[in-house]
């Protein structure tokens, strides 16, 4: 199996690299600031680049798994990382909630 996380530096994502390893998981692709590669890299992860467009080219339609927490682009870039079966799993919107922009409940419009 594949898994893709998103944001692989921040904890609740090193935590999902651990898991996804004891859990038996294959290869982990974590998206991360070029200087978090290094310690990705030792968790085992392949780090990639934090920015969708440069790394959606290297997974499109690959990843049975994508764990996001970002929300780049209201999660069109995720899905199109899954392959035919995969299934996504949003843990937050870091990206959109921290952009001024309409709310209804404290939630960003787009999100809802």
């Amino acid at each position: 199996m594949k898994l893709l996380v998103s944001e692989g530096n921040d904890p609740i994502s090193q935590a999902v690299i651990e898991l996804a390893f004891l859990a038996g998981i294959d290869v982990v692709f974590a998206t991360a600031d070029e200087k978090y590669h290094k310690a990705l890299r030792e968790k085992g992860a392949i780090p990639l680049p934090l920015e969708n467009e440069k790394w959606l080219p290297i997974v499109k339609e690959n990843m049975d798994i994508v764990i996001d927490g970002i929300c780049q682009d209201n999660f069109e870039s995720p899905h199109a990382a899954l392959n035919k079966n995969g299934k996504l799993i949003t843990i937050g919107m870091a990206f959109i909630m921290n952009k001024e922009e309409n709310r209804l409940f404290g939630m960003p419009l787009c999100a809802i």
